[in-house]
């Protein structure tokens, strides 16, 4: 009888150890680079072709992911956005920020130019993430609901007004995002930086 249990655990352990063995050696962490950005993702390698999931590849280069089933197509857009935020002074004129007063509270004016866009969108998010990782979303505007005006050549202009309070020191991290149906999720398309000091 004891023979047995330990023929049963060594075989039980043998199965777990190879499968886990095995397991490993089809998940790697790969190093990509873009632009000269390092980039670690989770890749799988199987029959010797490294493959890495396009999800994860759209959000490195901010491009749109979409998949059609239908056709079996992969499809991702990048389109050109710049970020500018501002502040308009009492009686004085505009001036872009790109560093506030640690503990300031100031009202913003983030403007969103959007070009290339070649495919239509359901719609974006704004969301500020402050140095501690704690997010807040400034506006989320769905574009099926809106007058938002997509011209000819897929270029639209967002403005979006705000008062932000800088409680910690650090890098605050405007995110803009862009849903491209009713169904997907939010992809991260473009980043504007604030210093708080």
């Amino acid at each position: 009888m004891r023979v047995k249990k330990v023929m049963l655990m060594a075989s039980l352990l043998f199965v777990l150890g190879t499968s886990i063995v095995f397991a490993s050696s089809v998940s790697n962490k790969i190093l990509l680079y873009i632009s000269g950005e390092k980039n670690q993702i989770t890749g799988y390698t199987i029959d010797g072709e490294t493959y890495i999931p396009v999800k994860e590849l759209g959000s490195l280069v901010n491009g749109i992911v979409n998949w059609d089933e239908t056709n079996k197509k992969i499809e991702i857009v990048k389109p050109n956005i710049h970020m500018i935020l501002f502040q308009d002074p009492k009686g004085g004129e505009n001036f872009a920020v790109g560093k506030v007063q640690q503990g300031g509270e100031f009202p913003l004016n983030l403007l969103v130019q959007v070009d290339n866009l070649v495919k239509k969108i359901h719609s974006l998010n704004i969301e500020l993430e402050d140095p501690k990782g704690n997010t807040k979303k400034l506006n989320e505007y769905v574009l099926s609901n809106s007058d938002l005006k997509i011209v000819d050549n897929g270029s639209f202009v967002y403005a979006l007004a705000f008062k932000q309070k800088f409680i910690h020191s650090g890098i605050y991290t405007i995110k803009f995002y862009i849903k491209p149906s009713k169904e997907g999720e939010y992809q991260l398309l473009s980043q504007k930086t604030i210093v708080s000091q």
